[in-house]
């Protein structure tokens, strides 16, 4: 192995040389170009050519029932909302089915739930669902009406 003198009279080897060199260059091609930082909104790129940005969140912002009929309830919203229902019968008593009390929304944004029928008790008429869906910390509620003959 070579050595070269350093200016203050001391031997140096070029391989510490060469790697400060390494360092040097890889921190200067990797900071901040023209001295100005990117703000934390800003778009910024990535070592491997993607843009690395600011994420959203779906948007949380309707329920909407698609079918209504005795036993079956069907509602579509955002995929990830956690939701609950439960059916008014015409008699005044209220279905409470163990799957209408929680369900999570399944990617497609649909959620559905059935139960037996005919309910013992239910009288004949209009009953009523309820959905209350929760996502974020935010609730949306919905009704539909169903006849039960």
């Amino acid at each position: 192995m070579t050595a070269i003198r350093a200016s203050g009279g001391g031997r140096v080897r070029r391989g510490r040389i060469v790697g400060g060199l390494i360092v040097a260059a890889t921190l200067v091609a990797c900071g901040p170009q023209g001295g100005a930082e990117p703000s934390p909104t800003q778009a910024v790129s990535g070592g491997h050519g993607a843009a690395i940005g600011a994420t959203t969140s779906p948007s949380f912002d309707a329920v909407t029932v698609k079918t209504s009929i005795y036993g079956i309830l069907v509602i579509e919203t955002t995929a990830g909302a956690s939701c609950s229902a439960k059916a008014q019968l015409p008699s005044g008593g209220t279905v409470i089915a163990a799957d209408f009390l929680t369900g999570q929304v399944a990617d497609n944004g649909r959620a559905t739930w059935t139960y037996a029928t005919p309910v013992a008790g239910a009288g004949e008429g209009s009953g009523r669902y309820e959905v209350a869906c929760t996502l974020g910390g935010q609730t949306l509620r919905t009704s539909a009406d169903f006849s039960i003959p």
